[in-house]
């Protein structure tokens, strides 16, 4: 598994690169420390060659949001976690909303970082506890289940499990639609049997939802 961690701070990289190699040893990090030379980087390496990257939200020049949609834009096939000294749920949210498949606090302890570096490594999904607190209408399905989704029996088949796998990773029906070898009209229509059978609107409302519960898409039970 190859890792491409973006950060223009060298000891918040090699602190990070040393927690992730001991997690996993067989993780291959690759470091960017200026967001101009990402091109030459992913066509050296090749964008899909990255299961994962980590993104700095702040650096000079690739700012904020802009940020993140300037990477997706360079390689739209590569999951994206934003790693950030920020932690209002406004901009959590909205890097949800651009894609974002996680959101990791620089600020958190050891403790944390570790808890979700392992959850993300795992293919769950990780979110700031203060920004779960804030239930709305754009981050709380209609209808959340009381058992939760991993104890539900759905009549989901394993290609609509596929395609919400990378709608959670952040990837468009085009990325998705070419990976799994189908239509785009066919990924949306996975997509919207999926959404109502989870009781969901959005995008954002799945990412939240498995954040809150801690669970990964592959946990979710098949229909029979």
């Amino acid at each position: 598994m190859r890792i491409l961690l973006v950060d223009d701070h060298p000891i918040f990289r090699h602190g990070l690169t040393m927690l992730l190699s001991g997690l996993r040893p067989e993780l291959q990090i690759d470091q960017c420390a200026h967001p101009e030379h990402l091109p030459g980087l992913l066509l050296q390496r090749g964008g899909e060659a990255f299961a994962l990257a980590l993104l700095d939200l702040h650096m000079p020049g690739f700012e904020g949001l802009q940020a993140l949609t300037n990477f997706r834009e360079l390689a739209p096939g590569v999951p994206v976690v934003v790693l950030s000294g920020n932690e209002d749920p406004l901009t959590v949210q909205a890097c949800i909303d651009h894609g974002a498949w996680g959101y990791v606090p620089k600020s958190a302890d050891p403790e944390v970082l570790v808890s979700a570096m392992e959850r993300i490594l795992g293919g769950g999904v990780w979110l700031p506890n203060s920004s779960l607190r804030i239930v709305d209408q754009a981050t709380r399905p209609v209808q959340a289940s009381a058992q939760g989704w991993t104890q539900m029996r759905l009549p989901i088949t394993l290609r609509q499990r596929d395609v919400l796998q990378r709608v959670v990773q952040g990837k468009t029906n085009k990325v998705i639609g070419r990976e799994l070898g189908i239509s785009d009209g066919t990924v949306k229509t996975h997509l919207a049997h999926v959404m109502a059978m989870l009781g969901v609107n959005t995008r954002t409302q799945i990412v939240y939802e498995l954040a809150r519960q801690g669970i990964r898409v592959d946990q979710i039970a098949l229909g029979p």
